[in-house]
């Protein structure tokens, strides 16, 4: 697995990504178990559980590694080409996910179809099942019928999917598959704006930190008025658009200041 090396890329070095790197961000994975030898069920339900997952970082580390047809790595056309942007990108990751990686919103049938398939979101359609089969899945947690639509629509534009694999068809994939839970976020990266700015270049502006930051909850809540401390402008930005709010701002913010200070992904500095 070519999991560390250099390439170069508007005349700096950019070093590779590594399977520890994404074992530091998801580190609520219980890693251990896969050292120990099962004797039971469910130790061997958990070793299972555990090893796909790990399985899944890997396959991650690979695609965003691999080299596309002009020699260059794919986190290069991914926009995950520097610290900030990887430090954003997997601050999001991380929140929608969990520490555990839950790449599926835990959200039973009769919830995620009240839920998603309100008339406000047009995308899904009433009296269905779309609320739960377009949950969230993935590292950006995907959702919405549209959403899954518009994703293959686009990988396959850009080469970056194989034209016999269709999201919208078959969500399950996106949760399945290591690769196909990278390439559903790296699409709402790379085409979600706010201002008339990419995410990805949100996340390279020059950063104000807020002392306070209130804001009134109203949305999935009961009103109020909230207020957090030393917010960074970047990160409330890309939450926002990301989340459709400023849901688990906070937890945004301590995680992406834990990676942030970690230096878990100094290698791209």
């Amino acid at each position: 697995m070519r999991d560390h090396f250099l390439a170069f890329h508007a005349n700096f070095i950019i070093r590779g990504f590594r399977y520890d790197m994404l074992k530091r961000v998801f580190n609520g994975i219980n890693y251990a178990i896969l050292e120990t030898t099962p004797t039971t069920q469910a130790q061997r339900n958990q070793h299972n559980e555990v090893n796909t997952k790990v399985q899944k970082l890997k396959d991650m580390v690979n695609e965003l590694n691999r080299l596309h047809t002009d020699n260059e790595p794919m986190f290069v056309h991914y926009r995950l080409d520097t610290r900030a942007r990887i430090e954003h990108f997997f601050a999001q990751a991380r929140a929608e996910c969990g520490n555990t990686l839950a790449l599926e919103e835990n959200i039973t049938r009769e919830r995620a179809n009240l839920k998603y398939n309100s008339n406000r979101w047009l995308s899904n359609r009433p009296n269905t099942d779309d609320g739960y089969n377009f949950r969230g899945r993935g590292l950006l947690h995907l959702t919405f019928r549209d959403n899954y639509h518009a994703c293959t629509r686009y990988l396959h534009n850009q080469g970056w999917l194989s034209s016999d694999i269709d999201f919208e068809t078959q969500p399950q994939l996106v949760t399945d598959s290591g690769v196909y839970a990278l390439l559903s976020a790296v699409w709402v990266w790379n085409t979600y704006r706010i201002n008339e700015q990419n995410l990805y270049n949100i996340a390279e502006n020059q950063d104000i930190i807020h002392a306070q930051y209130s804001f009134t909850k109203n949305r999935n809540g009961t009103g109020g008025t909230i207020t957090l401390n030393n917010v960074s402008q970047n990160l409330r930005l890309i939450t926002e658009r990301i989340n459709g709010w400023y849901n688990n701002l906070a937890e945004r913010q301590q995680t992406y200041t834990r990676i942030k200070n970690a230096e878990i992904f100094k290698d791209f500095e």
